[in-house]
């Protein structure tokens, strides 16, 4: 005997860090429930724009060393674009060297990603000072 039920749940993510609500949406999940012996959970946002978490190590530098780029993007990203102190097209999960960082400032990352439900940002930034 199938028994088939779908749940509605309003979901709102907010990021500490900007103070500001970032994601809204509605989520949906579909329970399949064969001989009370198998249940099959399928799940997906509908009309969320992409998160974006980027990080860099270590975020304090000497000149002449490398930092790493991480970054994943939550949602149906699009396109994604790095700007600042790096540039070009990004994929929706990845790591990349700063490259060799020979000046003494503040070296800024940005990612930006887009896709039809709106943009999602993130900046990281390292600071290099003298060895």
């Amino acid at each position: 005997m199938w028994i088939k039920r779908t749940v509605g749940v309003v979901i709102i993510v907010t990021m500490a860090v900007t103070g500001l609500i970032l994601v809204k949406g509605v989520f949906f999940s579909k329970i399949n429930n064969v001989n009370d012996s198998s249940v099959v959970v399928t799940s997906g946002a509908q009309g969320t724009p992409p998160v974006i978490t980027l990080s860099v190590e270590p975020q304090q530098q000497v000149v002449g060393q490398y930092s790493v780029l991480n970054w994943s993007v939550v949602g149906a990203a699009q396109s994604c674009k790095a700007d600042g102190d790096w540039s070009g097209e990004k994929t929706s999960t990845g790591s990349a060297s700063t490259g060799r960082l020979n000046d003494v400032r503040p070296y800024t990352f940005h990612l930006t990603c887009d896709s039809k439900y709106g943009r999602g940002e993130q900046t990281v930034t390292v600071n290099v000072t003298e060895k």
